[in-house]
């Protein structure tokens, strides 16, 4: 897949590829205020203008191309949603709307299915990790938890941290680490792991 900004520094274009031959599938436009693909926004939103670039609101599946919307501020109003599209048609193949101060951040793909991380600002609801079948919306729960108040907002911030999900476990780590300016010499927190209360 590649990332174009025509005429624009923003990305305005998803262009899919044929993994065979390298060929055009379908050209996925980006353009207005709908969607935020976050190419290269890590690191207070310097860009990198090498020969790679990250996308973290764009995940790639097999034949789904999975994109995040831009952050609403309305209230009762999701706060954003994912939406994906047929890689060989462009054509949009299912949705899922956050909640309300509930962002969702697509992960990756687990065959068919992708993982997201609905993060929570609520004392009452958890953050999770959520399976969805984009075909037919059906949204499983994967792991429910809590992130530590101080660092919630970096670390469930795909531009900040890293966010992995792997053998049942979800890990953040900090891009960036800094000490506290009134107590610098205190531990700085890092990576978090969670599992399952089940894990040993």
């Amino acid at each position: 897949m590649l990332a174009v900004a025509a005429g624009d520094t923003l990305v305005t274009d998803l262009i899919t590829l044929d993994g065979d031959d390298g060929g055009k599938l379908a050209t996925i436009l980006m353009g207005g205020d709908a969607y935020d693909p976050r190419c290269g926004d890590r690191y207070f939103s310097a860009g990198f203008f090498g020969d790679i670039e990250n996308c973290d609101g764009v995940v790639v599946g097999a034949d789904r191309v999975i994109v995040t919307s831009k952050d609403r501020s309305g209230i009762g109003q999701p706060e954003n949603w994912i939406v994906a599209f047929d890689r060989g048609t462009g054509r949009s193949e299912g949705k899922l709307d956050g909640r309300s101060l509930e962002p969702v951040v697509p992960l990756r793909m687990s065959g068919d299915r992708l993982l997201v991380l609905r993060s929570s600002l609520s004392d009452i609801e958890p953050s999770a990790v959520l399976s969805w079948d984009s075909r037919t919306g059906k949204q499983t729960p994967y792991l429910l938890f809590g992130l530590p108040s101080d660092d919630e907002g970096e670390l469930s911030d795909p531009t900040q941290s890293d966010i992995v999900v792997e053998q049942g476990r979800v890990f953040f780590a900090k891009r960036e680490l800094a000490a506290d300016d009134k107590h610098p010499k205190d531990a700085v927190l890092s990576v978090l792991g969670i599992g399952s209360a089940g894990d040993g």
